[in-house]
């Protein structure tokens, strides 16, 4: 009864079954070729037996963390959606353990659909990752499978499936009925802690221009050869999150003000504008973070081939889990927001401006965080080009696997936005 009750609600929910589905695909395939990719070279496996180079070791830990929080995301948004079902199967006297079983079958389920598959694209794409790599880095040296390599991604996704069945237990405890049938799928966005405590008493025309300060002169001396662009990118992470927090948040906030209501769908859209960046100012943080780091370490490294070739690998890797968890946060907070459409429906908006409303949105979203990652990123690369004499085809490629990951998420988050705010708006909640 378990077992056809979860397959039904996976053939129900096509959409979410399909990103929770590509997530474990994705991470699956990228962590093998990863893996396999240290495990060709004797180099790789010693920072995995004997930790011989901590900088190395520490991106391997690092990519196995945002693998976890990337699985997070996407688990939370999977089963968010589950909570109303949940809620009445638990109002109809469904026991935990049959609730818990419920969302255990779907997970099992798509994980054994998904797993294996992407391990096995990930052996397919061997010989093309090695003419790619032949290609850009002009190197002999040869990817291949290797079966400690193999046992290190079963135990990773081993840790993985007990990561989310954890998670799922966590949702199950701690999800009292009332709360699942109230629930909106938001997050909270409130600032808390010292450092934002100390951050509210300082005026913000003082913080605009500390910030400004901070997001600007980084930039400036990354063409100075004596200065440490990794210190720079550092410092310049802190300007770029006050230029969100406190310059591109209340610009919106006054724009919305300005605007009149002969304007509606510009004041609509920016109001939504303004949450989603609230929700996702830390995780463009994370996703500039990871990619100035590492751009850094392969500059430093750019002749060691292993080196060069293992962290550009990881900075891609690492650029397509974290675009995803923007779009994961995104598509949660945006889940809950159609009983707003609903009612812009209901005072005359037509469904073609609504359409308009999510596409602007998103647009400004992911060209914002676009435009801030290319200009750290791409002037950090003409600076390493200069000084360093960087190769052009590292270069381009380095831009444009920064790039691509936001534009497929900005389509994929386009597509599953419709469905969840757009579809029946004339039915009831």
């Amino acid at each position: 009864m378990t077992f056809r009750d979860a397959i039904r609600s996976l053939k129900e929910d096509k959409s979410r079954t399909f990103f929770y589905w590509i997530t474990y695909f994705l991470t699956s395939m990228f962590i093998f070729l990863f893996f396999n990719i240290m495990m060709s070279d004797e180099k790789g496996i010693g920072i995995i037996t004997d930790g011989s180079d901590f900088i190395a070791t520490f991106i391997v830990v690092v990519v196995v963390v945002i693998c976890l929080m990337c699985i997070q995301f996407a688990n939370n948004f999977y089963v968010r959606s589950k909570g109303k079902d949940i809620a009445v199967r638990l109002v109809c006297g469904a026991t935990f353990n049959k609730v818990t079983a419920y969302l255990l079958v779907q997970t099992l389920i798509i994980m054994a659909l998904s797993i294996p598959l992407g391990i096995l694209c990930g052996i397919i794409l061997i010989p093309a990752l090695n003419a790619l790599i032949s290609s850009v880095l002009n190197t002999d040296l040869i990817i291949s499978t290797h079966s400690e390599a193999n046992l290190l991604v079963g135990i990773l996704m081993g840790m993985i499936v007990v990561w989310a069945t954890a998670l799922n237990l966590s949702f199950t405890y701690t999800n009292a009925a009332f709360s699942m049938m109230t629930n909106d799928g938001s997050y909270s966005t409130k600032e808390g802690g010292t450092f934002g405590a100390f951050l509210a008493k300082i005026p913000l025309i003082v913080k605009q221009i500390i910030f400004t300060a901070l997001f600007i002169v980084p930039l400036v001396f990354m063409f100075n050869k004596d200065v440490s662009k990794l210190t720079l990118s550092i410092i310049g992470l802190f300007g770029v999150y006050g230029v969100i927090n406190f310059i591109v948040i209340p610009w919106i906030t006054n724009s919305m003000d300005k605007v009149n209501l002969s304007k509606p769908k510009i004041l609509a859209g920016n109001g939504f504008l303004r949450k989603d960046l609230d929700i996702n100012k830390s995780s463009i943080i994370l996703f500039i973070a990871c990619a100035v780091v590492q751009i850094s370490i392969i500059a430093e490294r750019q002749d060691r081939i292993f080196d060069s070739m293992l962290f550009t690998f990881s900075y891609i890797l690492m650029n397509f889990l974290l675009a995803l968890m923007i779009m994961f946060k995104s598509m949660t907070e945006q889940t809950g927001r159609r009983r707003y459409f609903k009612v812009l429906n209901q005072i005359g908006f037509e469904e073609t401006d609504l359409k308009k409303i999510t596409h602007n949105e998103l647009f400004k979203l992911y060209g914002l965080t676009a435009g801030i990652s290319f200009l750290y990123v791409g002037i950090m690369l003409l600076a390493m080009k200069v000084t360093e004499g960087m190769n052009t085809h590292v270069m381009n490629l380095l831009t444009v696997t920064l790039l691509l990951p936001l534009l497929i998420c900005m389509f994929i988050n386009i597509f599953t936005y419709g469905r969840a705010v757009l579809k029946d708006l004339t039915k009831p909640l």
